[in-house]
């Protein structure tokens, strides 16, 4: 899966409203077994798939197998092709995860294993690639901005700030703790980046050191977080998946070495991070 393209993978989930097992089964019972019988079909659907299984096989997969596990977790359950036309309708997002392999293809795809084009007045092929990228990317830009806005209001002890730079491989949010809650000398922040490359996101965290004005050193946290950034962290990821049906990006993924520039890195230095992300994760306003 290279693009944002969704396939939409309808079903209806019909369950009893008794059972000689289980007795009466109430609604919100109902709602935990059939979310959680779906969390262990996709988990066993999902992720052994690749990018090459059609999404339609994919979604019948997923079905056949969803309404064998709900109908073992609650007899009588099943797991029909079309959803009753009085329910209201509910949206939920499966991925496909990506491995290594694949994150290195698309990263080929705007990143050159060279530096042939470094002193030309042309562009790279991946270099017209990548800003093509973003020209449809900025089109977004407003749905970020009113991501941002939704991150503010349940994180009001904290600033949020649109960070994002067309020479970063993403859209970037920074959470600001009011100052009045810091150290004069260190100051920390929570960075939300969501790829344009992929349908990835990631995290992280970063902590300043200060000698009056001057900055004098920084360091850059991934998962996991420290404690103080951990709830800002969580409200950002959340809101970030809900918004945009990223998947998390897994910090072992994320540090797999690519044999790409990415400037300023270069092999063996640069990571699937750098490519997706941001080559330098503490330039930070």
């Amino acid at each position: 899966m290279t693009t944002r393209d969704a396939f939409v993978c309808r079903f209806g989930v019909e369950m009893p409203m008794e059972t000689a097992q289980e007795g009466a089964i109430s609604h919100a019972l109902a709602q935990r077994s059939a979310a959680d019988c779906a969390t262990v079909a996709a988990e066993r659907v999902f992720r052994p798939a690749t990018a090459a299984v059609p999404p339609g096989l994919a979604c019948e997969s997923f079905k056949k197998t969803y309404h064998e596990v709900l109908n073992r977790a609650v007899g009588g359950s099943a797991v029909r092709t079309a959803c009753d036309p009085k329910t209201t309708p509910v949206k939920v997002g499966f991925w496909m995860k990506l491995s290594a392999e694949q994150l290195t293809a698309i990263a080929r795809s705007y990143w050159r294993p060279d530096k042939d084009f470094e002193f030309r007045l042309e562009d790279s092929p991946e270099r017209e690639r990548f800003n093509q990228r973003w020209a449809q990317a900025l089109k977004r830009m407003d749905q970020w901005s009113a991501l941002l806005r939704v991150i503010g209001e349940e994180l009001p002890a904290f600033t949020i700030g649109n960070i994002t730079a067309t020479c970063d491989a993403c859209f970037r949010c920074g959470a600001y703790p009011d100052i009045s809650r810091q150290d004069r000398s260190t100051r920390w922040v929570v960075v939300g980046c969501l790829s344009i490359l992929a349908p990835i996101y990631t995290v992280y965290g970063a902590r300043f050191e200060y000698r009056g004005k001057r900055r004098i050193r920084d360091e850059v946290f991934f998962e996991p977080l420290p404690e103080q950034m951990q709830g800002s962290a969580q409200v950002i990821a959340r809101r970030i998946e809900e918004a945009f049906e990223a998947t998390w990006l897994p910090r072992e993924l994320a540090e797999t070495p690519i044999p790409l520039f990415v400037e300023p890195r270069e092999p063996p230095e640069t990571t699937l991070f750098h490519a997706f992300f941001s080559s330098e994760p503490e330039r930070l306003p």
